[in-house]
């Protein structure tokens, strides 16, 4: 039995010393960091009218697609005053255009935009 239990320690002696020197996966810090308006201080804001019988787009990417920049990224921003906004962001995680969007039965539309005045 003192046998058994002496073999049985030194396993586990060896399986902990053999896990404390194994290699360790390291976790790294999340580095992204939610979009910003940089250095903006001055906004300027618009509200499109939206015409009696028009037809909007069927999605909000098609929606929003005249307002892009090359090589920016479409990603949804906070709703205010329930309305729904999409933000356009460039590479360097700057916002260029905060829209209103929003879904009517004859589809979607851009019903306000906010850009850095500047």
């Amino acid at each position: 039995m003192n046998l058994a239990l002496a073999t049985g320690g030194l396993a586990l002696a060896l399986t902990i010393a053999g896990c404390g020197s194994s290699p360790r996966p390291s976790v790294q810090p999340d580095l992204a960091t939610a979009p910003t308006w940089g250095s903006c201080s001055e906004f300027s804001q618009r509200a499109m009218s939206i015409a009696e019988g028009a037809r909007g787009e069927d999605t909000v990417a098609a929606a929003v697609s005249t307002y892009r920049e090359k090589g920016d990224r479409l990603l949804v921003g906070p709703r205010r005053g329930g309305v729904a906004h999409r933000w356009l962001v460039r590479p360097d995680d700057t916002i260029h255009a905060d829209l209103e969007v929003s879904h009517t039965g004859r589809g979607w539309f851009v019903s306000g935009m906010k850009q850095c005045a500047h």
